[in-house]
């Protein structure tokens, strides 16, 4: 296998939280038009929600950034930080588990997470690959259980 890189995705993200801001703003609009006394508390409702879902783009926009997961034939590195970074090494040989998990908005956004486990791991995951395209998150899962199937795990 050749060294894959991977990055969190943000697009579909982008995308969604995009479309979301716009509805909220379009019936705060027609609310605001429908219900003229009213007509300042939902724009106002509107911004609250606006801003909420704009800083939560922000932060996916920074893990998305600061965040690269690279695979090879011999480990799994996450890479964490714009000018400090912080790698986490998780080595094939290692790997005792791992679960690929494709929630409700990950399905529709086309994104998945796998969680690796290894011993060193006390409770959880040692690394968890999130918000991954799904052809990498299906091309991982069949590269880690071919290394199950070789006897390497």
């Amino acid at each position: 296998m050749e060294k894959m890189r991977l990055r969190p995705a943000f697009r579909p993200y982008a995308i969604f939280l995009g479309g979301l801001i716009a509805l909220i703003l379009a019936l705060a609009g027609i609310a605001s038009l429908l219900l003229p006394d009213f007509g300042y508390l939902w724009l106002a409702l509107a911004g609250i929600l606006t801003a909420a879902l704009l800083l939560q783009l922000l932060q996916r926009y920074y893990f998305h950034a600061a965040t690269e997961y690279v695979v090879d034939d011999n480990e799994i590195t996450e890479i964490k930080g714009f000018w400090a970074k912080d790698e986490n090494h998780v080595p094939i040989g290692k790997v005792q588990d791992y679960t690929l998990d494709r929630s409700v908005v990950g399905k529709l956004l086309g994104l998945a997470s796998i969680g690796i486990q290894t011993a060193r791991a006390e409770r959880g995951y040692e690394i968890i690959l999130r918000a991954i395209p799904e052809k990498d998150a299906e091309a991982l899962d069949r590269f880690l259980d071919a290394q199950a199937g070789s006897g390497k795990k």
